[in-house]
């Protein structure tokens, strides 16, 4: 018997962590391979919708100098144009940054945040006296209150054993709770606030066990707790495809060399 624990191929839990903390097994050799692939398709898939962005929306270029200095830094910023492509409450996100980063002042961020606008929308005033009013009114066109019932049933159909890694359960739960957060018009502090309460609603059974086991009741610190976990399982799985990947080219550098006094 081989000393190393194998992860079961029928196990329906796709989370690593849950699959060690209740079986006790660690990942097979295929299953680092199918980690691998998938990453890999995740990357390419992610920079394959940054460049169709990039190729699709057209982008404005401009000039400015960061506080207190003399520096000028060129910028390029996406028109609001496609929301196919794009979303809105992102580009709301980028666009916040960009006034916090450049220090426009109001008047001036009203108007470009304007300009940078090629999608329809309804207006709520015919001024704005503020840039915070206008993305208002982008999320209440694009974020109505009645999609919040949507946004509401996906999160609490979020669960962990679902996910490979605590990040990708974490990044789901952010992405919709964003959106639900914009349905409901709540602050960043009010949407930020509701993370801990569907993130333990994901919660496995398993886990939570675990996480009482050591006394662990934040759920920033279950986190914590759970990525250490994760840590050794990822060293793992890129051991094991190290290392069959080195005997898979000393078997071929073999094979080779046999061929080589044959045909000679």
């Amino acid at each position: 018997k081989k000393n190393e624990k194998l992860l079961n191929k029928r196990s329906k839990i796709t989370n690593y962590y849950l699959n060690f903390i209740k079986t006790g097994l660690l990942p097979s050799f295929q299953d680092s391979l199918n980690s691998k692939k998938r990453m890999e398709t995740k990357v390419e898939n992610d920079i394959a919708k940054k460049m169709e962005r990039l190729n699709a929306i057209e982008q404005l270029e401009f000039e400015f100098s960061p506080e207190n200095t003399s520096i000028k830094l060129k910028r390029k910023i996406p028109y609001l144009e496609n929301v196919l492509i794009q979303d809105v409450n992102e580009w709301i996100n980028q666009m916040q940054d960009l006034i916090e980063e450049t220090k426009w002042e109001t008047n001036t961020a009203v108007i470009i945040i304007k300009s940078l606008i090629r999608i329809p929308y309804a207006k709520s005033v015919d001024a704005y006296s503020t840039a915070d009013q206008v993305f208002q009114d982008l999320q209440k066109q694009y974020y109505p209150e009645e999609n919040l019932y949507f946004y509401r049933n996906e999160l609490n159909k979020l669960r962990l054993k679902y996910f490979e890694w605590i990040d990708d359960y974490i990044d789901a739960i952010k992405t919709n709770l964003t959106k639900l957060g914009c349905c409901m018009r709540l602050t960043k502090k009010q949407v930020e606030e509701k993370f801990d309460e569907y993130f333990l609603n994901g919660m496995a059974f398993e886990a939570s066990i675990e996480m009482q086991k050591h006394k662990i009741s934040k759920v920033c610190d279950m986190i914590i707790s759970i990525k250490e976990t994760e840590s050794l399982i990822k060293q793992h799985l890129n051991s094991k495809t190290i290392h069959n990947e080195y005997n898979l080219i000393f078997q071929l550098i073999k094979f080779k060399r046999r061929r080589i006094r044959i045909t000679k």
